[in-house]
């Protein structure tokens, strides 16, 4: 829960950031915030693993969060290439 309510708390400072530091605060924020996530969710994945069969589970696991961090870069360079037009026309 605390998780969750981090990133909303960063993602609301990073929304109204004017200053440098503001988004960093923000990004620090967020951070913290996804470091206690997956601190919980590897806590509660170690009590509930098969004791014999950690190693296999736990790489699933490592899959899980690290497939979704590589791919958002390649869709989100897909998505604006897609809505890229080029440079705004001027006016003279």
């Amino acid at each position: 829960m605390s998780g969750a309510v981090g990133l909303g708390v960063g993602a609301a400072v990073r929304g109204i950031a004017d200053a440098p530091i503001v988004l960093w605060t923000a990004a620090a924020i967020g951070g913290l915030a996804v470091g206690t996530y997956l601190a919980v969710n590897l806590a509660l994945a170690m009590r509930v693993i098969p004791a014999g069969r950690a190693g296999m589970y736990l790489g699933v696991l490592n899959v899980a969060e690290t497939i979704p961090q590589v791919l958002a870069p390649a869709v989100a360079a897909g998505l604006l290439r897609v809505r890229s037009e080029g440079p705004p026309p001027t006016r003279e």
